[in-house]
C-alpha cells in the first residue's frame, strides 16, 4: 500500500500529520455556549427593549362585529322570589343535594341560592 501520487491509496490521516484534529468533543458544546454564560448577565437590557408601535389595521383584517336584534330578549325570567323547588327532567333532586354539598358554606344566601337553583330548572 503505497501512498505515491500514482497509487489509488489515499490515507484519510497520518499519524505523523502536523494538523490537528478535534477531539472527543460533543458537537452540540462546539455550538451552543454553556449555561453558566448566561448565569451572571441579564438575557437583555431594558434599553434593547422590544416596544410594541401604534398603528391602525387595515380594512381587510378588520372584525365587522353585526349584532342582529336584542341579544338580552331571549333571556328567561327570573323571579325574585323563586317558586319552591320542583325536579325536572335534568335537573333532579338528587342532582340538587349534591350542588349543594359540593358548595356548602356562605358564598351564596339562601335565596340566591333559591334563585340559582330555578335558573337550573
Amino acid at each position: 500500500q503505497d501512498s505515491t501520487p500514482g497509487s489509488k491509496f489515499v490515507p484519510i490521516f497520518s499519524l505523523n500529520s502536523s494538523r490537528t484534529y478535534p477531539t472527543a468533543t460533543s458537537p452540540s458544546s462546539q455550538f451552543y455556549p454553556s449555561t453558566s454564560q448566561f448565569a451572571n448577565k441579564k438575557y437583555k437590557p431594558v434599553a434593547r427593549k422590544i416596544r410594541p408601535v401604534l398603528g391602525s389595521v387595515p380594512d381587510e383584517f378588520r372584525i365587522e362585529r353585526q349584532i342582529l336584534g336584542d341579544p338580552l330578549a331571549d333571556l328567561p325570567y327570573l323571579d325574585p322570589i323563586p317558586p319552591p323547588f320542583v325536579p325536572t327532567g335534568r335537573y333532579t333532586a338528587e342532582r340538587k343535594a349534591a350542588l349543594d354539598d359540593a358548595h356548602r358554606g356562605d358564598f351564596l344566601w339562601p335565596a340566591e341560592r333559591d334563585l340559582m337553583h330555578q335558573f337550573m330548572c
